[in-house]
């Protein structure tokens, strides 16, 4: 696709997020990325707040690869909740590509050279 005159990409100003870029929760927060619980099941979107699961989770956990259980109610029965587990997703801005907070290779390396620093200490 072309680009138009005067036109930016919000991916050259803010680059999309990368496991290199912030690992850990408190890396994202720093960023001030944007990040969403999606649900594939129910299609909801919610707002995952980073601070409020830094203090829950602590500074140094990690989003990356991980799932849980949807929030959402979408039934009259005994158990309300979605089915569906969610997946996060983030963003660097907010016009910026969406990029989904999988666990690879990379994020892998990148955790275990953290903890291999960590216990060089």
């Amino acid at each position: 696709m072309a680009a138009v005159m005067g036109a930016r990409d919000p991916d050259a100003i803010a680059p999309p997020p990368h496991p290199l870029q912030a690992l850990t929760l408190a890396e994202m927060h720093a960023r001030r990325w944007l990040v969403i619980a999606a649900c594939p099941n129910c299609h909801a979107r919610t707002h995952v707040d980073l601070a409020a699961l830094r203090r829950l989770l602590g500074d140094d956990y990690v989003l990356w690869g991980r799932t849980t259980r949807c929030k959402a109610w979408v039934r009259w029965e005994v158990d309300r909740r979605c089915p569906g587990s969610v997946t996060f997703l983030a963003q660097s801005s907010l016009s910026g590509s969406t990029v989904p907070l999988r666990m690879t290779a990379e994020v892998r390396d990148a955790v275990n050279l953290r903890s291999q620093a960590d216990h060089r200490r």
